[in-house]
C-alpha cells in the first residue's frame, strides 16, 4: 500500500516560484459560444465560402430533411463549408439533415449565443432556411444583408438541382465568396512509430 508521502506535494514557495516564471501559467479559455472568434477557431469555420443551413420540424414537407441534405452535399463537393444551424429544441430535425448527409458538415444548431449566432450569420456567403417567415434565422439574414434562400417559397418546386443551381448563382456573384477544396472533417492521425 503506498502512504500519502510516497507522493510529491508542492509546498507554498515552490508554488510560488513556478507562478512567478510562467511555467504554469494558463490563459482562460474563451467559450465558443460566447465569441464570434472563439466560435471561428474552435470549429474552423471559413466565412469567405460559409453556408449555412436552416432547418424546421414545422414545415409542410416531411422530405425537406432529404433534400436539405442532398443539397447540402452537393455544395460540399462544390468546395462549400456546410453549417447546420437552428434552434435547439429543434435537435431531433438539425440531426436528422446532418445525418442524412454523405459528406462532412459544422453542426452549430445551439453551439452560440444570439449575439454570436448574429455574428455567424453576417458574414456567412448564403443561409438556406426551409422557413423563413417567423425564423430567427431569416430575420439575422436580413438584418445583416446575408442572401436568403427560402424553401418555403415554392419557386424552385422542391427540387434540389434548382435550388443548388439558385446557390450556385448567388455564390458567384459575391466576390468575397470563394470556394476551396471539397470540406471534409478532418480527424488527427497518429505519426507513424516506426
Amino acid at each position: 500500500m503506498l502512504a500519502a508521502s510516497d507522493f510529491a506535494t508542492l509546498d507554498e514557495p515552490l508554488s510560488a516560484e513556478l507562478a512567478a516564471s510562467g511555467a504554469c501559467a494558463f490563459e482562460p479559455v474563451v467559450h465558443p459560444k460566447d465569441d464570434y472568434a472563439a466560435l471561428l477557431a474552435f470549429h474552423g469555420i471559413e466565412p469567405d465560402r460559409l453556408v449555412l443551413i436552416d432547418p424546421h420540424s414545422d414545415t409542410h414537407a416531411s422530405d425537406n430533411g432529404q433534400l436539405l441534405a442532398d443539397i447540402s452535399d452537393t455544395l460540399a463537393a462544390d468546395g462549400w463549408q456546410i453549417g447546420i444551424i437552428g434552434d435547439p429544441a429543434e435537435s431531433e430535425r438539425t440531426g436528422a439533415v446532418l445525418g442524412a448527409m454523405q459528406s462532412g458538415a459544422l453542426y452549430l444548431s445551439g453551439a452560440m449565443t444570439r449575439d454570436t449566432q448574429a455574428a455567424l450569420i453576417g458574414n456567412a456567403r448564403l443561409v438556406l432556411s426551409e422557413r423563413a417567415q417567423g425564423s430567427a434565422v431569416a430575420q439575422l439574414a436580413h438584418e445583416r444583408g446575408t442572401p436568403l434562400i427560402s424553401l418555403d417559397s415554392g419557386r424552385f418546386g422542391e427540387t434540389a438541382d434548382a435550388i443548388v443551381g439558385a446557390a450556385l448563382a448567388e455564390l458567384h456573384t459575391q466576390c468575397t465568396a470563394h470556394p476551396g477544396l471539397p470540406f471534409t472533417l478532418h480527424t488527427p492521425m497518429l505519426k507513424d512509430a516506426a
